[in-house]
């Protein structure tokens, strides 16, 4: 399937001019030109187009974090979906360049490395080769908010806990679909479900949750 650029534009919902910004910075393929005012561009492009929209919606991948993800794909000769899974560390909050070892980080936080322990032993946060990343430090900060406050961390546990539980079910649920489509098909399903329909499940019953209990103070006042 060949497409003129008014009809790429049409069917990706991406403006012209930032198809043009991505063909420039190596993101999109070069368009064929049977003609000097003919330009041509193949399925690729479209299904690419719609890939680096997930990215960006799902990741808010920069640029170059795009790049690193092609240039994944095109190493290992793997579908887009596939290449963002063997990236995930990059595309998934491990963007900065400033690691800690858990030594720095405790005494950069000020908090007792033995509190840091228990995060991490819980599995609350978690240590990526060898070393903490910003991201970690993030999470840290506002559970110690928690603690300053004297209060316990059994919500964060708990997260932890249904997440290895969750994490166990989702796997299993990969093995099952992989019996039933390709693999590329599978992995943006599983990504859909991570980050698409789990959060809403989470986030919409925690708000009807907080919406009843107000329902009930405001009937009791």
């Amino acid at each position: 399937m060949s497409l003129k650029m008014n009809k790429l534009v049409e069917l990706s919902g991406v403006p012209k001019a930032t198809i043009l910004y991505y063909i420039k910075e190596g993101i999109l393929p070069q368009p064929d030109k049977p003609k000097p005012n003919l330009h041509l561009y193949d399925e690729e492009t479209l299904e690419r187009l719609d890939f680096i929209k997930y990215l960006q919606k799902n990741f808010n991948c920069t640029i170059n974090e795009i790049k690193t993800v092609l240039e994944n794909q095109k190493i290992h000769n793997t579908s887009n979906y596939e290449a963002l899974l063997d990236a995930i560390e990059i595309v998934m909050g491990n963007r900065d360049q400033t690691h800690y070892t858990k030594e720095e980080a405790a005494r950069y936080l000020g908090m007792e490395e033995s509190f840091l322990d228990e995060l991490l032993d819980e599995g609350i946060v978690f240590m990526r080769d060898g070393v903490l990343s910003q991201k970690e430090l993030e999470i840290v900060q506002i559970v110690m908010e928690y603690h300053s406050l004297n209060l316990d961390i059994e919500l964060f546990k708990t997260y932890a806990h249904h997440a290895r539980e969750l994490a166990t079910l989702e796997v299993a649920m990969s093995q099952k679909l992989l019996n039933k489509e390709s693999k590329k098909a599978t992995i943006k399903r599983l990504f859909d479900t991570l980050l698409i329909l789990k959060p809403y499940i989470f986030n919409m019953t925690t708000l009807k949750e907080y919406q009843g209990a107000s329902h009930v103070r405001d009937t009791q006042n």
